[in-house]
């Protein structure tokens, strides 16, 4: 996930299932505050050695 965050292109994905207006409305804060409600709902949720990095990875990125 934080891929995306590195990669602001593979956000583009994203833009097609939203409504015109929201679509439109997608700004670097808003995908910022998106990423950390999904990451703080389910990835963080996740068993598993991946996600030994996550603390380091969210100061790098300013996932609060």
């Amino acid at each position: 996930m934080f891929a995306k965050l590195a990669r602001p292109r593979f956000l583009t994905d994203m833009q097609p299932l939203l409504p015109t207006q929201q679509a439109e409305a997608l700004t670097d804060q808003t995908t910022l505050q998106a990423f950390t409600s999904v990451f703080a709902a389910f990835i963080e949720r996740l068993p598993g050695d991946t996600w030994l990095r996550t603390a380091e990875m969210r100061r790098r990125f300013g996932v609060v």
